[in-house]
């Protein structure tokens, strides 16, 4: 289905630009449905959200979809997930 394809895409992406970035300690935990949760360092946080946003969105003009309606990506930062919902 096309949601879960767009998701294990976001991921490959999100994964990929974190491993690339240097004396970064994020790390991507978890995927619940069109959710990922990730855990980074407080001072990583605004650097790491950036990236997460761009590649998350940037999963509507890939070369696997086109899709004439923008992704859209919303991020929530708490001390842990519970506080988040």
């Amino acid at each position: 289905d096309t949601a879960s394809e767009i998701i294990r895409l976001a991921m490959i992406r999100v994964e990929k630009r974190l491993n690339e970035q240097k004396n970064q300690n994020t790390k991507m935990l978890l995927q619940i449905h069109d959710e990922l949760i990730f855990e980074a360092p407080k001072m990583e946080v605004d650097r790491i959200s950036k990236i997460i946003i761009e590649e998350m969105s940037s999963v509507a003009n890939s070369d696997q979809h086109s899709f004439s309606i923008p992704l859209t990506v919303d991020l929530n930062i708490g001390e842990n997930w519970g506080t988040l919902h």
